[in-house]
């Protein structure tokens, strides 16, 4: 079984580019986001949240390992290196980055509080962007992934990549 981690800034692509991977492929999507609206009632990005989070896309991982042999899509994964590498050691793993600039990302925060009624403050995503970049330029992060494959995509949008 595969997983692919789409980890990125907020409002950078990860939810469209996952959707359009499931459309074309045999995929079963995990979604964040939408686990943390469905318990929470809202994005949130705080510690606790994504604790449970992460719990139970790990038990529903092995779930589907066990029962389906899917090949698995998380979207939105925390920035959580222990989780990571617990992946990487169980599964063929590879990771998808998203980066965007804040000002992008704060239009396409605009635009999807006018598709779904989803808002997220902008000091929000600047402090995860933050975070982010952080993470992801960490020797720590590049010396768990660099047995595996890790691919970049800026400023996503639907029409700029083929899957």
């Amino acid at each position: 079984m595969r997983v692919k981690l789409l980890i990125g800034e907020i409002c950078a692509g990860k939810t469209t580019y996952s959707k359009n991977l499931v459309k074309k492929n045999n995929y079963l999507r995990l979604s964040m986001d939408d686990l943390k609206i469905m318990m929470f009632n809202k994005i949130t990005s705080d510690k606790f949240s994504d604790d449970i989070i992460e719990s139970m896309i790990e038990h529903v991982i092995s779930l589907i390992d066990s029962n389906h042999q899917k090949d698995i899509i998380i979207d939105g994964f925390p920035l959580n290196m222990e989780a990571i590498r617990y992946l990487i050691s169980c599964y063929t793993v590879e990771i998808i980055i998203f980066e965007i600039d804040l000002f992008k990302a704060n239009l396409r925060n605009r635009q999807r509080n006018v598709n779904s009624g989803i808002y997220i403050a902008p000091e929000e995503i600047k402090q995860y962007s933050k975070a982010f970049k952080k993470f992801i330029n960490s020797d720590e992060f590049y010396d768990v992934t660099k047995t595996i494959k890790v691919t970049y995509l800026e400023n996503y949008e639907k029409k700029n990549l083929e899957m």
